[in-house]
C-alpha cells in the first residue's frame, strides 16, 4: 500500500473538530455560574444611544420572590455574589435569596469570616440586588401593526445612589397615572425608551442607563406571545453548595 493511499483511508476515518463550533463556545463564554438562557434567547447589551424596548409578561416558576408559580409577571428580582476565582471574577447567585432559602456557601463564609477578612474584598462578595427583564427590541419598530417578538433578557442592578436601573425604572412607574396597574402588559402596555449614556467609575467606563421613559403604545401583543414566554425563574443557575465553598475555601 503506498504511502498516499493509506494517508487517505486514515483521513476518512479520523473525526475532526470543528473551528466554528470552536468559535461560537468562545462567544458563548464559559460554563454558567450565575445565569443561563434558553437556547435561542440573548442577552440585551445596550449601547450608548436611545432605545425604545417593549418589556414583556411571562408566567412565573419557582421561588420568584415577586410572583406565585403560575401568575403573570414582568420581572425577576435576585440576589447574587461576585467572587474572585482561578478564571477571573464571577457573579454566583445567593443561594439563601434565589432557592427558597438554601444554604449559602457565601453567606455562610460572609457570616464566619467577614469581621475579620479584607474589608474590601467583602464589601465585594456581599449580596447585591438585580432584576431579569423580559424584552422585545421595538427602537425601529415604525408604529404600524404588532412589532415581531424577539425575545432577550436584559440583565440590570437595582442600587446605584438614585440612579440604578431598578431605581429608575421604579420612578418611571410611579409617574404614571394612578388607575396604570402594569404597563408591562400583552393589552394596553407601555413602552420603555431608555437614554444610555458612557459613565466612569474608578478608571473603568460602562453604559448605563440614565433615563427611563414610559409611553402607551397603539397595538396589543397575542396571548401566544405569554405562554411562548422563556420562564425568567429558571435562567438562574444554582451550581451547589460544595462547588461555590470549594471556591472560597480551596483545599
Amino acid at each position: 500500500m503506498s504511502v498516499a493511499t493509506r494517508r487517505e483511508k486514515e483521513k476518512a476515518g479520523r473525526k475532526r473538530s470543528s473551528a466554528r463550533d470552536w468559535a461560537k463556545q468562545q462567544d458563548t463564554g464559559r460554563e454558567a455560574t450565575c445565569l443561563k438562557l434558553p437556547e435561542g434567547v440573548e442577552f440585551c447589551k445596550l449601547e450608548v444611544g436611545v432605545h425604545k424596548f417593549d418589556f414583556l409578561p411571562f408566567i412565573a416558576g419557582k421561588n420568584n420572590p415577586r410572583a406565585d408559580e403560575g401568575m403573570e409577571h414582568f420581572e425577576r428580582s435576585y440576589e447574587s455574589h461576585f467572587l474572585q476565582t482561578p478564571e477571573g471574577g464571577r457573579p454566583y447567585p445567593c443561594r439563601r435569596s434565589c432557592f427558597g432559602g438554601k444554604r449559602c456557601a457565601v453567606c455562610d463564609w460572609l457570616s464566619k469570616h467577614g469581621g475579620s477578612a479584607d474589608p474590601e474584598l467583602v464589601r465585594g462578595m456581599r449580596a447585591k440586588s438585580r432584576h431579569l427583564w423580559l424584552v422585545n427590541d421595538v427602537t425601529k419598530h415604525t408604529g404600524k401593526g404588532t412589532p415581531v417578538v424577539k425575545y432577550k433578557v436584559l440583565d440590570t442592578g437595582h442600587f446605584n445612589r438614585g440612579t440604578g436601573f431598578g431605581e429608575l425604572m421604579q420612578d418611571a412607574i410611579n409617574s404614571l397615572d394612578e388607575g396604570v396597574d402594569s404597563p408591562f402588559v400583552l393589552e394596553g402596555g407601555y413602552t420603555a425608551t431608555l437614554t444610555v449614556k458612557q459613565q466612569s467609575f474608578s478608571g473603568k467606563n460602562y453604559n448605563a442607563v440614565t433615563r427611563i421613559d414610559l409611553r402607551q403604545h397603539s397595538y396589543d401583543y397575542d396571548e401566544e406571545v405569554l405562554s411562548e414566554a422563556p420562564c425568567l425563574d429558571a435562567c438562574i443557575v444554582d451550581v451547589g453548595y460544595d462547588a461555590v465553598k470549594k471556591i472560597l475555601e480551596p483545599e
